[in-house]
């Protein structure tokens, strides 16, 4: 290339330049551009993981992740996932600030950084030149690729090159064909081809006016600037600014941040605060300047497939739009009212019911029909038409006939006050009224209740004659329709008591009910059927339904879903998932996205089918959709990157696995910037799994000590709604440890046979010596045998007498008391069958008085000592044949066998002077006493059996409080009548004892007092 630094080039070079710039201004392109009022939109920032607000540009790679460039690192992205990239984790980043992106006709990925120029190529970042300032990038056709910030370079064997003709900064590049135009820091565009250079200068003589980027478009080539937009002109041979439709005159130089050429060929022009759409020079629509949710500072863009683009903001992050079948029409369309809830077409007109009356649809704008003030409320809720030429006009408060010609309405006082929710003409001219209170029509020149005694005042809500001409009813609280019986309720549970909002009938004479929140219901003639979430439906709610070819389309309160007819009958059957397809789905309260507020209302009109277009009312204007829109195809899951040993792998055909770790993560994802947040997933490492793992949303697979083979990763993603796509694989071949290698296994066979004949021969060497030593020591330990035996038996003795022993006190203790009771009772049966029924067993129940409080003063060491003190007294008086125990606390329990009951009174005074003598030398101010509970046992001569010594002892307990309560230090003492008749079969509770001396069958006498 020959450096000029004033080269004028030669004349026919410069005709040359000219020649191509004429022929293709008149040569236009044809581009097919949907506007952008039919665009959606998501926005990503901070808080969706982006490095930094300010996104400097945008590529995307073979996979289809897209790359952001921001000044604090470079993220890339598949729609749910951000992973950043910056100079701590890739050290051929040498600055976070990235300047641009460029990825090649060799899907390598070119990256600016204030530093340095970076290639990302085969999953790997390498630093190509330490050149800092580079801000432009571009490709010729014929592959050569340029670099342009404080100079201008060229990439070629393997490393940059400055352009030795070119002096200057560059301030703008772009490549068409093999012609490379450059702009530089003045107002002059620079056309190279080969060798030769041709200047072309901007309309300002200065050198002030500063280019942001060049793009070509219809043939033209354009320029944006800091004073506005300008293309060439071929009749002029220069360039003249153009002046979008937004900017008046004083604003038609506004500065142009960027362009960029989208798919179908438009040209999308970047201002600061819109974006402007050109096709074939013209604009065809604006985004921004006057709309709430204008993205700001806008600073990048980047043209991506199917006429989607990304824009990039200074301070707001990166937002994507892409193309939708759903045209919102709103005010911008003529409306003066964002709320719409009815539709009506006829051959001569389309007429919508909003919030501020009733509009007309001219196949571009609404122009207004029926203004607010002729309708109650001003709320045209539902409409018709009728085949008179008459306009009916629901509203919430009542019913208006409009003769918009003469401009005068007809009210209904029948009807003043009523909801009008849907208006309908059947075949034999009736005009049906759903109201809130009820049916009623229109015959005759009058209103009429029609099915009073049926549906009486129920709210109703759609109306709809079939192709039978028969009647079917919606009402809030159940379906009716007309039968050759009449008017009936519908047979099935669901439909007779739904909230019924929407009706229609398929091509094949199939029902379809729409419901509040009981799902789809379908009636094939015969029965009934309900289709649900479990079904595949995304809401059991529904506004409208309509057939528009193989398509059952559904409207509801966050959205617009389709149904594949042929879908039906095998769902409805139970065989497979509805093929259900989502069309808009907007909650409305996610920020920095399209917000549609869809659908709106219940009842006739609430949506409607006009030819290839389905109309639908919401809370931001109308909405129109294209029903001949092509079937979404099912995602397509990609494998990213096997993380292995904390290494992050490539896919690769086939990938051998070997470490001491056999730990897997695989990182997969659908890329998908539209519906990410409906994506699924689902898994299986095969034929380790056979079964798939349904991972919902989540894009990472793990695996934990895996065995070693050959397995086989596969993947799938669909959308919420959707089927399944192609699955991707990656075959894995995970290597075994050497010791699970069939050559170590079997070495180590050949060792243990080995070591196992050894060890037999050394093992039956060793049990004859044991044999002969085990014959000596048989009879040693035979000796010792009966040795331990007898010092067991001794143990046992005593632990049997240690089981039944109070520790502190020496006595015995209930344990005891339950074994030896059924002797005692044996020898007191004999006692009293050889000298008679006055023999029997004296129990004696103590209790020591006040030891609760002698405790608390002296402490728990001396309350045991006047236990032990007690224990001895008592023990002293009793004979050897009397058993004493500690029955718990500060209670004792004392049988006396083989003694007249005459005796008692004396044994209990003995006992009770015993206690007293316990005090003797303890030092304690309070006397020691207690008080006595005393019984025979049996109670009563006859009516208590022997055994029920557990009766006689509730009885002793009932003596001792009756002791306590005669003031303490006193014996109580039980006598039965000997007249009475008892019940003392089972247990005798207190509450009977109570009743007994109440009534006379028992006396207690209280000894000491």
């Amino acid at each position: 290339m020959t450096e000029h630094k004033h080269w004028v080039p030669g004349y026919r070079h410069y005709c040359g330049i000219l020649a191509l710039l004429f022929t293709l201004c008149f040569n236009p392109s044809h581009a097919s551009q949907t506007p952008l009022q039919n665009y959606q939109y998501h926005t990503w920032s901070l808080a969706d993981g982006l490095p930094q607000i300010t996104v400097n540009g945008v590529t995307r790679d073979p996979d289809g992740r897209a790359w952001i460039a921001t000044e604090n690192g470079l993220a890339r992205f598949d729609g749910n996932r951000m992973e950043v990239f910056t100079s701590a984790n890739t050290p051929a980043l040498k600055s976070n600030w990235i300047n641009g992106l460029l990825r090649d006709r060799d899907d390598n990925l070119w990256i600016s950084t204030l530093k340095n120029l970076v290639l990302y190529q085969h999953g790997e970042f390498t630093e190509v030149a330490a050149q800092s300032g580079i801000t432009q990038m571009v490709q010729t056709d014929a592959g050569d690729l340029w670099f342009g910030g404080d100079q201008l370079w060229q990439f070629r064997q393997g490393r940059l090159h400055q352009a030795s003709h070119w002096q200057g900064e560059v301030r703008a590049l772009m490549a068409q064909g093999n012609t490379l135009f450059v702009a530089d820091r003045g107002s002059r565009i620079h056309a190279i081809t080969g060798q030769e250079i041709t200047q072309f200068n901007l309309p300002f003589a200065d050198s002030q006016i500063l280019v942001n980027d060049l793009a070509w478009h219809d043939n033209h080539l354009w320029v944006a600037s800091d004073r506005g937009l300008f293309h060439w002109q071929a009749q002029e041979r220069g360039f003249r600014p153009f002046s979008l439709p937004m900017h008046d005159q004083s604003h038609s130089l506004a500065p142009v941040q960027a362009m960029a050429t989208s798919t179908s060929g438009a040209l999308l022009v970047l201002y600061a605060d819109s974006i402007a759409q050109l096709v074939n020079g013209r604009v065809t629509g604006i985004f921004g300047r006057d709309r709430a949710d204008a993205l700001p500072a806008l600073r990048s863009i980047f043209a991506d497939t199917d006429d989607s683009f990304w824009v990039g903001s200074l301070t707001a992050g990166v937002r994507y739009f892409w193309p939708s079948p759903v045209t919102q029409l709103g005010r911008s369309a003529g409306l003066s009212e964002d709320y719409v809830w009815s539709f009506w077409q006829d051959a001569q007109s389309l007429l919508i019911g909003t919030d501020a009356g009733v509009f007309e649809w001219n196949g571009r704008q609404f122009s207004e029909h029926v203004p607010a003030d002729w309708l109650p409320g001003g709320v045209a809720y539902s409409l018709l038409r009728d085949r008179q030429r008459q306009l009916w006009v629901g509203t919430r408060q009542g019913l208006v006939r409009v003769d918009p010609e003469t401009e005068t309405t007809d009210t209904f006082p029948l009807l003043h006050g009523l909801q009008i929710n849907g208006i309908v003409q059947t075949a034999d001219d009736t005009v049906y009224f759903a109201t809130a209170k009820g049916l009623f029509a229109w015959r005759d020149g009058l209103i009429i209740q029609r099915f009073a005694d049926e549906i009486g005042a129920r709210a109703v809500r759609f109306v709809f004659e079939d192709s039978n001409r028969l009647l079917w009813i919606g009402t809030e609280s159940g379906l009716w329709h007309q039968t050759e019986q009449g008017l009936q309720a519908a047979n099935q549970d669901t439909a007779a008591t739904a909230f019924v909002t929407a009706i229609a009938e398929l091509k094949d004479g199939r029902m379809i009910v729409a419901t509040y929140q009981d799902g789809l219901l379908v009636h094939d003639g015969e029965r009934w059927y309900s289709l649900a979430s479990e079904q595949g439906l995304p809401s059991t709610g529904a506004n409208f339904v309509g057939q528009a070819g193989n398509w059952l389309w559904v409207l509801y309160t966050d959205g617009i879903y389709r149904v594949d007819i042929a879908s039906l009958g095998p769902a409805l059957q139970g065989s497979a998932p509805l093929n259900t397809q989502m069309v808009l789905h907007d909650t409305g309260l996610r920020q920095g996205h399209s917000r549609i507020r869809c659908c709106n209302g219940a009842g006739n009109g609430k949506g409607m089918l006009q030819g290839s277009w389905l109309w639908a009312p919401t809370l931001e204007g109308a909405v129109r959709v294209n029903v001949q829109a092509p079937q979404l195809p099912a995602p397509q899951a990609r494998i990213h990157a096997l993380i292995h040993a904390g290494t992050s792998l490539l896919p690769t055909p086939a990938l051998s696995l070997e470490g001491p770790k056999r730990d897997l993560e695989i990182r997969y994802s659908a890329v998908e910037f539209q519906y990410a947040k409906s994506l699924r997933y689902r898994y299986r490492l095969h034929p380790y799994q056979t079964d798939w793992v349904y991972a919902d949303n989540r894009s990472t697979a793990f695996y934990t000590n895996l065995p070693p083979g050959q397995f086989t990763f596969e993947v799938q993603a669909k959308y919420s709604l959707g089927n399944w796509g192609a699955a991707s694989t990656q075959a894995l071949d995970i290597q075994p440890h050497y010791f699970e290698t069939w050559w170590f296994q079997s070495m180590i066979f050949a060792l243990l046979v080995g070591l196992f004949m050894l060890g037999f021969q050394w093992r039956t060497r060793r049990l004859k010596a044991y044999q002969r030593q085990l014959q000596q020591e048989v009879a040693l330990r035979t000796q010792e045998l009966k040795r331990a035996n007898k010092q067991l038996a001794q143990l046992n003795q005593n632990l049997q007498k240690t089981s039944v022993t109070d520790e502190l006190t020496g006595l015995r203790n209930r344990r005891f008391i339950q074994q030896q009771m059924p002797s005692i009772l044996a020898r007191l049966k004999r006692l009293r069958e050889n000298k008679g029924d006055n023999w029997v067993l004296g129990i004696l129940m103590l209790d020591l008085d006040h030891f609760k409080k002698l405790n608390d003063k002296y402490g728990h060491n001396m309350g045991d000592r006047v236990l032990e003190r007690t224990a001895k007294k008592l023990a002293n008086i009793i004979r050897t044949e009397d058993y004493l125990l500690r029955w718990g606390g500060e209670e004792f329990l004392l049988l006396v066998p083989d003694i007249h009951q005459s005796q008692l009174p004396s044994i209990a005074e003995r006992v009770r002077a015993a206690v007293m003598a316990a005090k003797g030398d303890l030092e304690i101010e309070e006397p020691v006493s207690a008080s006595i509970g005393c019984v025979r046992h049996p109670l009563v001569p006859t009516d208590q059996p022997l055994e029920n010594w557990q009766a006689s002892l509730a009885a002793a307990d009932f003596a001792l409080y009756g002791a306590k309560n005669a003031g303490r230090n006193r014996c109580g003492l039980i006598n039965f009548n000997a007249n009475g008749h008892y019940s003392l079969t089972g247990n005798v509770g207190s509450e009977t004892l109570d009743e007994w001396q109440r009534t006379g069958l028992i006396k207690l006498k209280i000894l000491g007092a």
